[in-house]
């Protein structure tokens, strides 16, 4: 059918899973990005935290898991690094966007993402990195956990493609020694909770 998966809504196991609607599949993406139309020379994304996952980023990844049984997949890309002055292009690799989910019972889930992706324009450069650690139960509707990340560029998170977290870049002057600062965030978001959750 031409790449089309007609099994997607039941993980590719259409005899022992049931999920006729897709209702049991989500997804966590955490983008990085530049505000700025530019910095220190390099081209930014030139925009702030948007309501769903941007085409406009240094580092995107997003990890799709079921709430109902293990399982999980992860995709990731890199945004094409523009250094204004020469016109010199290239991309950092995605290799070090990683994510993982630990299945606690039904409707209950642990993700892990961890990045790390530097200017491939700049020899030794520190990276954009982050350590995103983060519960859902989709019982309560109950969101919580914790990230590790750089200062700079801003972060934003996604659940189901709805915006749950923002951080913004605090000082983009200083935009080269953001990425030696490593902060320390809580998360805490009410979510929408399984159908037929009381």
């Amino acid at each position: 059918m031409g790449g089309i998966n007609l099994y997607r809504h039941v993980a590719n196991n259409p005899l022992n899973a049931i999920d006729p609607f897709g209702l049991d599949e989500h997804t966590l993406t955490i983008q990085s990005y530049i505000s700025q139309p530019s910095v220190f020379g390099f081209q930014g994304d030139n925009h702030g935290s948007t309501v769903t996952p941007s085409n406009a980023y240094r580092t995107t990844s997003t990890i799709t898991f079921d709430d109902s049984k293990p399982g999980y997949t992860v995709t990731s890309d890199t945004g094409t690094t523009t250094f204004l002055p020469t016109g010199t292009t290239d991309k950092a690799s995605s290799a070090n966007l990683t994510g993982s989910e630990t299945f606690s019972g039904d409707g209950i889930v642990s993700v892990n993402m961890d990045g790390s992706a530097s200017n491939p324009i700049v020899p030794g450069a520190p990276p954009i990195a982050y350590d995103l650690n983060v519960t859902i139960d989709f019982n309560t509707g109950d969101l919580f956990g914790s990230m590790t990340l750089t200062d700079f560029p801003s972060f934003q998170i996604f659940l189901d493609g709805d915006n749950i977290y923002n951080h913004l870049a605090k000082n983009t002057l200083l935009a080269p020694f953001g990425l030696r600062d490593q902060i320390f965030d809580l998360i805490k978001k009410k979510i929408k909770k399984k159908p037929g959750c009381p």
